[in-house]
Formats: C-alpha cells, sequence, structure tokens
C-alpha cells in the first residue's frame, strides 16, 4: 500500500470529524481480492458526508480502524453479495470492534470506470436469533447456494477473528507484525487482549 495515499486518507477523515466539507475521499486503488470479486479496478472512495454520518452513528468502530481500512480490505476475512440488487459486495475485516463484533464494510462497484464507493462501515451487533459472525456464515452459505462468488479466508472456516489474536492482525507495513511480537509502529491498530475465554 502507498503510505502517502494512506497518511492523505487519514488526513481526510481528521478534517471531516473536525467538520470540513467535500465530496468523495479517496481511500487508494481498490485491493486485488475485492477487484476479483467484482469491484472496477479504479479508486476506492467514499462521501465525506458518509463519513461524518458512519463515525457519529457508530462508534463501536474505532478510529484505528479508519485509518487503516484499506490495508484490512486488501486481506479480509470474508466477502459476500450484498442483499442490495445493485451488484454491491460486503466485506467482513479481519478485525472486531470494540463491542467484539465483526466489521463489516458494503461497497457499490463503480460502472464506465467510475470509483468503487464505500457505503459505511460498522459492527455487525449480535441479535437475539444469531451473533455477527453467525450472520455472515448464513451470508456465505446463502451465496454458496445461490452459485454466487463468495470469499472466505483460508483456515477461516471453523473459526472468526478474536480481539488480539495473530489471525485478527494484517501484515503490513506501519501495522502490527503478524506474530503480535511488537507495537504497532504508528500506532495505527491498538487492540484488545484476549478474554480468558478464547
Amino acid at each position: 500500500m502507498n503510505d502517502r495515499a494512506n497518511e492523505s486518507w487519514c488526513r481526510n477523515v481528521d478534517a471531516i470529524i473536525r467538520g470540513a466539507r467535500g465530496r468523495l475521499v479517496r481511500l487508494g486503488v481498490t485491493p486485488a481480492i475485492l477487484r476479483r470479486m467484482g469491484l472496477s479496478s479504479t479508486d476506492l472512495m467514499m462521501s465525506a458526508g458518509k463519513i461524518a454520518t458512519v463515525r457519529r452513528e457508530h462508534p463501536e468502530v474505532t478510529l484505528e480502524i479508519w485509518y487503516s481500512l484499506l490495508v484490512l480490505l486488501s486481506d479480509p476475512f470474508a466477502i459476500f453479495p450484498s442483499k442490495r440488487d445493485d451488484g454491491s459486495i460486503v466485506v467482513a475485516i479481519t478485525i472486531l470492534d470494540v463491542d467484539g463484533s465483526p466489521v463489516v464494510v458494503p461497497i457499490l462497484p463503480g460502472e464506465a470506470g467510475q470509483p468503487n464507493i464505500v457505503l459505511s462501515i460498522y459492527g455487525k451487533f449480535p441479535t437475539q436469533h444469531q451473533t455477527g459472525h453467525q450472520w455472515i456464515e448464513k451470508q456465505i452459505a446463502n451465496a454458496k447456494r445461490e452459485g454466487k462468488p463468495y470469499y472466505l479466508k483460508n483456515g477461516s472456516a471453523d473459526s472468526v477473528p478474536k480481539p488480539g489474536s495473530a489471525e485478527a492482525i494484517p501484515s503490513s507495513p506501519g501495522s502490527i507484525p503478524a506474530d503480535g511480537s511488537t507495537e504497532p509502529r504508528r500506532g495505527i491498530l491498538k487492540l484488545r487482549k484476549k478474554s480468558s475465554e478464547s
């Protein structure tokens, strides 16, 4: 990932949180894994208004996740079709929100050279019927049954990411090594310690 592009994204997120106005904010080039799932080979963008709204409505998604979003989208836990009938996909990243729920990122594909648009970022809260992880498993099962494309990270079939676990940490410059041996170089990802139940 281009560090300069990520720094620009982080500055823009900070500015929007402080009240700056704008139109579309560029995250960077759409990661290859998302292009293989049907997104165009253009930039990945999010509207300034949507960033402000989602930050306000979804405090469970930490600023560290926002800052690392492109890295996290480059190495997701799962990808599957959205229920919207517009070609959108939903990306489940490998980091959990502050409540331990999976974080999902719906993305609308660009058409005719237009950018791919991040529609939201939120923790998939449990309901009385299912956890967020069970919801993801159901979406993957639906995609399989309907013959639609989906992605599930190798080795993820029987386990889900846990806060602070090695499998929940992407390997990339500026973030925590996969073995979790050192602190993040820029303080990008701060994960909670594993609970005693893990």
